[in-house]
């Protein structure tokens, strides 16, 4: 049963800084003149969130990014700093240190606005792609048959935590913003997010 959503972080697009990218334009100028430019996935299953992250924006951008896959970010993002591969797609958290430390270009977030956990980093609607927001979110479930009552009194505990300055201080250290809601609000955000495109199911984490 769904209790409440914890916290949430935009997906980022990122490039090697020895690609020579340093936006979204450039990318996408890059990419019409030599259309083998890579873009790459860091999530396993075919049509994941990050997959179809790259997908649409390929779409938005009308450009031919080459898919390669990879079995895990760690993998991904190694090549990435490595210059093996001058791109990927990857959710905020694991790529801000990274971002931080000047590793790693970050070419756009994908939400309509810059996120304020990293408000120096573009918004995706920055290179002329409004319609490629996918975020990535954390929420609370509980077994089916929870009595109502616990369910809104965790979903109340949850949100007086993620309420208090110090949680929300740590979640946007690491990409994160909190982002409580009450029972009846995170079912009928869930029920958007399955219906709409790239939904990967993570167990208690739930992605777009």
């Amino acid at each position: 049963m769904p209790v409440t959503m914890l916290a949430k972080a935009p997906n980022v697009l990122v490039a090697s800084p020895a690609s020579g990218i340093k936006s979204a334009k450039d990318l996408v100028a890059m990419a019409k003149a030599k259309p083998t430019t890579a873009v790459v996935r860091v999530r396993r299953a075919v049509g994941s969130g990050l997959h179809l992250a790259g997908e649409l924006f390929k779409q938005q951008a009308g450009v031919d990014l080459l898919h390669v896959p990879y079995k895990g970010t760690g993998p991904a993002l190694n090549d990435v700093l490595g210059g093996v591969v001058p791109l990927m797609f990857s959710n905020l958290p694991a790529t801000l240190p990274f971002i931080k430390s000047g590793k790693v270009v970050a070419l756009g977030v994908t939400e309509a606005k810059r996120t304020p956990v990293a408000p120096e980093d573009p918004d995706a609607g920055g290179g002329g792609h409004s319609g490629c927001e996918r975020d990535l979110g954390y929420g609370l479930l509980a077994p089916a048959g929870t009595p109502q009552a616990v369910v809104d009194q965790l979903a109340k505990d949850a949100a007086e935590i993620l309420a208090k300055p110090d949680v929300r201080e740590r979640l946007q250290t690491q990409g994160m913003t909190s982002a409580a809601m009450k029972p009846a609000e995170f079912a009928a955000a869930m029920r958007r997010r399955d219906g709409g495109v790239g939904q990967d199911h993570q167990g208690p984490q739930h992605r777009r």
